[in-house]
Formats: C-alpha cells, sequence, structure tokens
C-alpha cells in the first residue's frame, strides 16, 4: 500500500492523495447461483463461493473519504487487473475498471456519477468482440438474496442507468449489425443493441428500445 498524503483526524472523514493498494485477493463467504437484475439473469457463478483477484486498485489525485454511510468517495477508483472465478470455466478478467464518485450504504444503496472501462474478449463467445462502455449515472435501490429452485440468487431492485455508450474499434463488417445487446431491465425492460456503423459506437440514453450507431 502507497500514498503521496494521507490525512486522518480520528473522525469520519480521510484525505487522500494519489493512494494505491496492489496485490491482493479475496473470495465470497458463501455460493452465490446467480445474479439478477429484476427478473434478468446477469451473471452465473458456480456452487461455491467466487474468489476474485485484482492487482491494483487505486484513488488517483487527492480526495475526501467518508469512512461512515454513505461510504463514498468524491473522486474516481480505478481497478486495474480484475480477475474473477468461474466454476469450470476460464476467469473472467478484467483488464481495468473505473468508478467515478462511488456511494454505498445510503439512499440509494449505492450511486455512481459514471463508469468505464473495457469487456472482456469472451463475454461473447468466440466473436473476438471486446467493446469498451461508458455509463452515464448509476443507480441502485436495494438488493435481495432469495432461495430458487436453481440455488441462491442475488437479485438487484431499482437499478436505473442515464445513458450507455459502446465502443468498438475493429467491429468485423461480415458479423451481424446487430450482435451486441445489451438486454436489461432498465427503466424500460428494453434491449439495447450496436450496430454496425464506421465508427462502431452506440449511444443510448433514457429509454429507446433499441440502441443505433452513432453516424
Amino acid at each position: 500500500m502507497s500514498w503521496q498524503k494521507l490525512r486522518w483526524d480520528g473522525g469520519p472523514l480521510l484525505w487522500t492523495t494519489d493512494i494505491a493498494i496492489q496485490n491482493f485477493r479475496g473470495c465470497t463467504a458463501g455460493p452465490v447461483a446467480r445474479i439478477a437484475v429484476g427478473t434478468v439473469e446477469v451473471a452465473t457463478t458456480g456452487s461455491a463461493g467466487a474468489c476474485f483477484r485484482l492487482r491494483k486498485l487505486s484513488l488517483p489525485g487527492a480526495q475526501r473519504v467518508s469512512l461512515a454511510k454513505p461510504f463514498s468517495t468524491d473522486g474516481s477508483i480505478q481497478l486495474d487487473g480484475l480477475s474473477i472465478d468461474r466454476a469450470g470455466r476460464p476467469p473472467l478478467e478484467i483488464a481495468r475498471l473505473q468508478l467515478d464518485r462511488l456511494a454505498f450504504g445510503g439512499v440509494p444503496l449505492a450511486s455512481l456519477s459514471g463508469a468505464s472501462g473495457c469487456l472482456p474478449a469472451d463475454v461473447f463467445g468466440d466473436t473476438r468482440l471486446a467493446p469498451c462502455y461508458r455509463l452515464g449515472e448509476v443507480r441502485l435501490q436495494g438488493v435481495e438474496r432469495l432461495a430458487t429452485p436453481a440455488g441462491r440468487a442475488t437479485v438487484l431492485r431499482g437499478l436505473t442507468i442515464d445513458g450507455v455508450e459502446l465502443k468498438q474499434e475493429d467491429y468485423p463488417p461480415a458479423l451481424p449489425a446487430q450482435l451486441l445487446q445489451l438486454v436489461s431491465s432498465v427503466r424500460t425492460g428494453s434491449t439495447w443493441a450496436l450496430a454496425k456503423s464506421p465508427r462502431s459506437s452506440c449511444n443510448c440514453r433514457a429509454s429507446p428500445a433499441v440502441c443505433r450507431a452513432a453516424i
């Protein structure tokens, strides 16, 4: 763990400058069969608790961190080299993820002013697509853990995202125009798709049923 400046007066606030934590791992306390947004399943893990490894977590620049609920920071949190185990499959590798102005533990339960990163190459099977994304403001009202016939499920309630942008720099011309689809119950229960274009980019706002590529 390293930092340029670190100040704590014993209260709920911590002031940091360029703090970084490197090379750590952790595991969930118990099994999670699936993760869902409303009724839409977004991830499935194995029957055992999932483990993750992170090469580096950093809070760049000068930031104020709240150690009391809602836990929050007024800057960005950057995660580099995140690897998440998946039962019977290769780990999910996320090269970089940035979370802007994260708050957790209040009302809503969690919020971000934005997030960005790139999806792993195997998310879309053997298509070799790994689009980068940028999210607008994100809010999550609550999380429920339910027992289902398939096992324990984690359900995300009241998830809203104010805009989604996807970009694929080298979209193969031979692939279908609407290959990339982001299925979500966010606000409308709509399906958002990335269509081919010279720039291979996609901009979604609040409620369009189909996200069309920017021209």
